[in-house]
């Protein structure tokens, strides 16, 4: 290898060109440029024999950052096994097959990498690279271009795009939306692979008016795949792929109101079974549109109008009678009926158990058969019951009358609601008492004695009502009563507080005289206390000796105590009497320490008897006054 020394900086240059090695190597080939070798280096000549001496190497270029761009290099492959040829950072530049020659020069050496173009020549001729030559839907295998299909897996929407050429998409999501841009954007030639293989539905939906299939959308069933071709202009599908399952669809379709001509959209015409509903006001015309199809078809619409279904505004069309099905055939211009469900003709009826006349094989008539009851009214008002056996078809088998006999030790409990529904007065006039109440047929006069055991009773209400005819009590009467609850139009005397809106008969009598004010008033507190009468000036109650009531005994007052201690004032007047010697039987006092009196003390003595004063006795506790008591409830009338 001829080479020169450059006089600005001493690097090894190349004179035009004229550098040439040759290398036989089994393992990857490491190349540097010529003014930073080594002695027993690998220098990178301008044309360079490669013998691989096994499968699998690969030639690396030096760094390209250190020379300037136009750097090129010629690389044949003179042995049996092909190479791989890489820049600095280790990308396949190309690949050099047997008795191939690969021309490589440096574009761009702003990296170690670089950038380097390649040109293929061939064994005697110039060939492209096939890796150059690669496009959409075309990949580069050695020296060969071949079909190549690179696929994309998506879950949601998506909008399909000029990369997206010749590329398989196939969704694995739920019911999603793919658009496509501008048919002019993607160009004449355009073409994408569509797989749907998710769980819902795939619409492909053009940009703007344009259309696929002449239609706005197409729409994938899961399972279902097409090739979609551009134009430039439109879209069109190719290949469309049909699920295995089942693709029928169903519509409901209204189509009230009328006369009107109603158009189907592509997803309704898509449908196969059609159910169309709605009130007609005048006949009503659906058109199909132009194209072959079939329909099973219910005119499930009410008024007294027609449905005529039509292929298009040139065809008469055919009417569908409302409440008939029919399947509805179109060759793309007529509309015609290929069948409508019709009554039949029975062959055969047999009879079951208790039918007759069967079997029927032409005509016939078919009837119930006889049961041994008595044609006849059962129940009435001597005979209330009615005894009655159903076999296993549910006829009736046997009917008879019965008397209700009901002891009365089995009745537990009577409904009071239900029986107010049916009292009626025992005055003889026949008119209820209760708005409810019938009136009695045989009004019956007198009183029921009480060894009567007859069905008739009296309800609580009943008696209340009668009890309160006989003796009218008039609101805020006052009376004790032993039940531990007040009975209907009564409450307790218990200082309870009512709304006076809710109670205004009883607020008219006795207003805030036992408290409240405002919305709501009090009730008497009779609790813990007897009742006495308003003392009316008579002076027995108010203001009178401990314990009594302060000031006058008006309505209301209060006063009184359950126990007392009695003070001094309230004791008896009485005199303690000293009795006298029983030996002198008089008393005869002297005072020792009195005047003339020698020796001194306090000491009363008489003569020949002493009495001495001692203290009082006696606890003071207080007396109970209670008098002999039972307790009751006191209610007030409302």
């Amino acid at each position: 290898m001829s080479s020169y020394t450059s006089v600005f900086g001493g690097q090894t240059i190349n004179p035009t060109m004229l550098s040439y090695a040759a290398y036989t190597t089994a393992v990857d080939l490491n190349l540097v440029w010529s003014f930073e070798a080594l002695d027993g280096s690998d220098v990178m000549a301008a044309k360079l024999d490669v013998v691989a001496s096994v499968a699998a190497l690969s030639v690396a270029f030096p760094k390209a950052s250190l020379v300037s761009v136009g750097q090129d290099v010629l690389i044949r492959n003179t042995g049996a096994n092909l190479f791989s040829v890489h820049d600095y950072a280790g990308n396949t530049l190309g690949t050099v097959a047997s008795g191939e020659s690969w021309y490589f020069y440096l574009t761009d050496n702003s990296t170690d990498a670089g950038t380097w173009e390649s040109v293929q020549f061939g064994t005697g001729t110039s060939s492209a690279s096939a890796a150059s030559l690669a496009g959409y839907g075309l990949a580069a295998v050695t020296t060969l271009l071949n079909q190549n299909l690179p696929t994309t897996a998506l879950t949601g929407n998506y909008t399909f795009g000029v990369n997206d050429t010749a590329s398989v998409v196939r969704s694995s999501g739920g019911s999603v939306v793919w658009a496509f841009a501008a048919a002019a954007t993607l160009g004449s030639g355009w073409f994408a692979y569509v797989i749907n293989a998710g769980t819902g539905t795939l619409t492909l939906n053009p940009a703007g008016a344009e259309t696929i299939d002449d239609a706005a959308t197409k729409v994938l069933q899961p399972d279902e795949s097409c090739i979609v071709f551009c134009d430039g202009v439109q879209f069109s599908t190719v290949g469309y792929g049909r699920a295995v399952t089942s693709t029928v669809t169903a519509q409901s379709i209204g189509i009230a109101g009328g006369p009107s001509t109603v158009t189907l959209s592509a997803v309704q015409t898509e449908a196969q079974i059609q159910n169309f509903t709605g009130a007609l006001t005048g006949n009503q015309i659906v058109d199909y549109g132009v194209g072959a199809g079939y329909w099973f078809v219910y005119n499930n619409t009410t008024g007294a109008y027609t449905v005529t279904f039509r292929a298009g505004a040139l065809d008469a069309g055919v009417v569908v009678t409302q409440g008939a099905f029919s399947i509805l055939r179109s060759d793309g211009a007529n509309m015609r009926i290929a069948f409508t469900a019709t009554s039949g003709t029975v062959t055969s009826v047999a009879t079951g158990t208790g039918l007759t006349g069967g079997p029927i094989t032409t005509t016939g008539t078919v009837a119930l058969a006889n049961t041994a009851v008595t044609p006849g009214t059962y129940g009435g008002a001597l005979n209330m019951t009615v005894g009655i056996t159903v076999d296993a078809q549910g006829r009736i088998t046997n009917a008879a009358d019965g008397n209700i006999a009901i002891p009365l030790t089995q009745v537990t409990a009577f409904s009071s609601a239900t029986l107010r529904g049916q009292m009626t007065d025992e005055t003889g006039t026949g008119l209820a008492v209760f708005a409810t109440g019938p009136t009695l047929s045989s009004p019956v006069v007198g009183t029921q004695a009480p060894s009567n055991n007859s069905t008739l009773a009296a309800s609580t209400a009943y008696v209340e009502a009668a009890v309160a005819a006989i003796v009218a009590v008039p609101t805020g009467a006052i009376i004790p009563y032993g039940g531990s609850a007040a009975p209907s139009s009564w409450v307790l005397c218990d200082a309870t507080s009512y709304a006076t809106a809710a109670q205004p008969a009883l607020f008219a009598v006795i207003g805030y005289t036992y408290g409240g004010a405002g919305l709501n008033f009090n009730v008497p507190d009779l609790r813990g206390r007897v009742v006495a009468g308003v003392d009316g000036g008579a002076g027995r109650l108010g203001s009178g000796p401990t314990g009594g009531i302060t000031g006058a005994a008006t309505l209301a007052a209060v006063g009184g105590e359950q126990s007392h201690v009695q003070t001094t004032a309230e004791m008896v007047a009485h005199t303690h009497p000293i009795p006298a010697d029983p030996n002198v039987g008089a008393l005869q006092n002297s005072y020792n320490g009195g005047a003339g009196v020698s020796g001194g003390g306090n000491a009363m003595q008489s003569t020949g008897y002493t009495t001495t004063v001692t203290s009082s006795t006696g606890s003071g506790t207080a007396a109970n006054i209670v008098q002999p008591t039972i307790v009751l409830n006191y209610i007030i009338k409302t």
